[in-house]
């Protein structure tokens, strides 16, 4: 009987740490959601307007946080590690408080109609990975501690009021693969340094007002496949020979920003090539037969130029070409 007793007194205890750590448990969980889920109502207050699908976003419902529209959170439900808010017709600022959500992995707003300057803080979220802020109306200039953002592998902010030099933070992103800067008031020139960003393998820095020339240091993103160079910048001088290397490239977009010279014989050899784009500028001299080489492209356009000469009898081999357009 004696045994019988310690026994049940030993389960018993068991059964009572059990539950005592299991509510322990559940009382971290629950104080850890209704943290994050002030943090997304006090960003949410400090917008002008917003789709009424983000009424869900209330503190009072926080036990439901990882269900909210435009939240994500981990295999455990407990952390928040992505916010998608993207065409949400949001106006107004983004607070400063959304880079208290530590655990965030990707962030989209895209979209919207935020205005005013993007938090600084963003370098406080370490575990960033995609970050798209694209189509809005951020102002102000890319001062962030890009160094910390070391997870980061896609930055889109393209089409807001973004201006200053082209940030040289971005240099030090390791992992980043996606770039786009395009669409802003970004001015000067732009840097050899970002030559150094090898893993590249989209880069737009269209539609800014960019000068100078464009660094022979861009034919080193050799995994690059998309570039975009064009429209409302004003470089000096021509293409690169260098681009001649960048042989992962699909697609190349350098039309409208006043470049002039001879296009470099250079660009026949790149295989993969099915998109080249160099029409409104001021390319002189005859269309190199290397082009005839480009066995891939389907889109080509020299036109607006003061191209001379006859087309290239190479030409004819072209057999995937859809667009020619050569036109004066």
């Amino acid at each position: 009987m004696a045994a019988s007793n310690t026994r049940l007194a030993f389960f018993s205890s068991l059964l009572l740490l059990f539950l005592v750590n299991s509510c322990q448990s559940l009382s971290s969980h629950n104080i850890y959601l209704r943290r994050q889920a002030s943090i997304l109502v006090s960003v949410k207050q400090s917008l002008e307007s917003y789709d009424p699908s983000l009424d869900s976003w209330n503190v009072s419902n926080y036990v439901l946080l990882c269900s909210w529209t435009g939240i994500q959170c981990d295999g455990m439900n407990r952390s928040v590690v992505a916010l998608d808010v993207s065409n949400s017709n949001i106006s107004g600022t983004l607070s400063p408080a959304i880079t208290e959500l530590r655990s965030l992995v990707s962030l989209s707003i895209q979209g919207n109609g935020f205005s005013d300057e993007f938090p600084r803080e963003i370098h406080k979220l370490i575990r960033l990975q995609f970050l798209n802020i694209s189509n809005n109306l951020f102002s102000g200039e890319l001062a962030w501690e890009f160094s910390q953002l070391k997870e980061l592998q896609v930055l889109d902010v393209y089409n807001n009021n973004l201006n200053g030099t082209l940030p040289l933070g971005v240099t030090h992103l390791a992992k980043l693969k996606y770039l786009d800067f395009g669409g802003n008031y970004f001015h000067g020139t732009i840097p050899p340094s970002y030559g150094s960003m090898q893993q590249l393998k989209y880069l737009s820095l269209k539609g800014n007002d960019l000068r100078g020339l464009i660094p022979g240091e861009l034919g080193n993103l050799t995994s690059l496949e998309q570039l975009y160079l064009g429209y409302y910048n004003d470089f000096d001088g021509g293409i690169p020979p260098e681009f001649g290397k960048l042989t992962n490239l699909v697609h190349i977009d350098l039309a409208n920003c006043s470049l002039s010279g001879p296009i470099p014989p250079e660009l026949g050899g790149l295989s993969k090539l099915d998109t080249l784009f160099l029409q409104t500028n001021e390319l002189t001299g005859p269309i190199p037969p290397e082009l005839g080489n480009l066995s891939s492209i389907k889109s080509l356009d020299l036109s607006n130029n003061a191209l001379t000469g006859d087309i290239p009898l190479e030409f004819s081999g072209l057999r995937r070409l859809i667009l020619l357009n050569l036109f004066p």
